[in-house]
């Protein structure tokens, strides 16, 4: 039997007309696979479906071979077998048997020990979880004037991007001006991202709260949207020690079961990751990841020599991104590759053939664009690359304001240069 993290696969559907079915589906048998004992009415308030409906889908399930019943004083114990083939294949079958065969390869590193029913002790055995690596982009948050969200120049940005290439992607970081966004639009933004990946990529939204009641539920809320990880960010106003840094963070983890990773930025914060402080965090199974903003290259050197591949490391600031994959790290969290994802995605994919000069070469190329964000706001720059892209993604919110017509002659000329618009 295989214990599954119901927040995990219940995105996991293979056409879009099926989306719902898929989903109400998986949401219920990976609920059976953890909470055996738990009741149709239990299942039917976490789904948020009717109870009516959790006993068709239960039916569906059990005819399909894919869940035995066993009686039990007054209850019932469900047993979830991803292996068991079908005995009957009804129509409604032909769709959950789509979603069992991806779920047996998303699940198969988290299969217990049927001795003791213990876990692996192997981070990425423990998190069930594939390992993000590569060209992650910092998703704009697409805004009306009035700062409600723009749903489908997201989708569609998210589409372009995978249709690029990229490995992953991030809504809510720094490029999504998380600080200034409500919750709604938060949640809003992420139920988009993740509808729109459908599973093509991981999602890994960002979780930016001061403090840690409000970090812990916006994340525990994240995670059942059915992203694949997140992003912890803590921006900074009172002065912080190592340990309240460390409680913040280890709340944020155990809040969750998905892989975390770490964000540091000194630049908005009153504190920053103590090399000792990441050693405590590290040994949090779910703490996989590292997205470094500092540009302090010595600090990533001793990050990397004193934990080894116990944090791995994502760059940040787009100064850095060809010294971090030299040292070994996995991959660029950036917010320009949402306007030059391309070019992105072949300096990580350069460096990681080890031709280092030609990877060098590309980063130079890419730098005039890195001094633009250091001159003007970098959601400004972003959004109005992607506006010139012909995504309708607006301004930044204020007290932001956008870029004026010298820095958009200026951005326009870098992202000519660099082959991201027309010549």
């Amino acid at each position: 039997m295989t214990n599954v993290d119901p927040k995990k696969i219940s995105r996991y559907g293979e056409c879009e007309k099926r989306w719902t079915f898929i989903t109400n589906h998986a949401a219920v048998l990976s609920l059976l696979a953890k909470h055996p004992r738990i009741t149709a009415r239990e299942i039917s308030q976490e789904v948020g479906i009717t109870e009516r409906s959790v006993r068709l889908i239960i039916s569906d399930l059990d005819q399909g071979g894919y869940i035995s019943k066993k009686r039990e004083g007054r209850g019932v114990r469900y047993l979830v077998d991803f292996e068991r083939p079908m005995r009957r294949k009804t129509q409604r079958d032909v769709a959950v048997s789509h979603l069992m065969s991806i779920l047996s390869a998303k699940c198969s590193a988290i299969k217990t020990d049927r001795g003791n029913g213990q876990a692996g002790s192997n981070k990425e055995d423990h998190m069930g979880a594939k390992a993000f690596t590569g060209i992650f982009p910092y998703l704009v948050t697409p805004l009306t004037e009035a700062g409600k969200l723009k749903e489908q120049p997201l989708a569609d940005l998210v589409e372009h991007l995978i249709r690029k290439g990229v490995h992953g992607l991030t809504p809510l970081g720094s490029t999504g001006e998380a600080p200034y966004l409500d919750w709604e639009t938060k949640r809003r933004t992420v139920e988009v991202t993740v509808r729109a990946a459908a599973g093509r990529v991981p999602v890994v939204a960002g979780v930016c709260n001061l403090s840690t009641p409000g970090a812990v539920r916006e994340a525990a809320e994240t995670e059942k949207l059915g992203v694949d990880g997140i992003l912890a960010v803590m921006p900074g106003y009172f002065p912080l020690n190592d340990q309240q840094v460390v409680a913040h963070f280890r709340a944020v983890a155990r809040a969750v079961s998905c892989p975390v990773t770490l964000y540091t930025n000194p630049k908005f914060q009153t504190w920053d990751f103590s090399v000792e402080a990441l050693r405590e965090l590290a040994g949090e199974p779910n703490i996989q990841y590292l997205k470094d903003a500092s540009g302090n290259v010595g600090k990533l050197m001793s990050i990397v020599t004193t934990l080894g591949d116990r944090i791995k490391l994502f760059s940040d600031t787009s100064s850095v991104p060809l010294f971090v994959f030299l040292i070994g790290g996995v991959g660029w969290m950036s917010g320009p590759a949402c306007v030059i994802p391309e070019q992105s995605i072949a300096l990580y994919e350069t460096a990681r053939q080890g031709r280092w000069a030609e990877a060098a070469a590309l980063q130079k190329k890419q730098w005039p664009l890195n001094v633009a964000f250091q001159r003007y706001s970098l959601a400004a720059c972003v959004k109005a690359g992607l506006e010139m892209q012909g995504f309708p993604v607006g301004s930044p919110l204020p007290p932001q304001k956008q870029l004026d017509p010298e820095g958009r002659r200026a951005l326009e000329k870098i992202l000519r240069d660099v082959g991201a618009l027309p010549s």
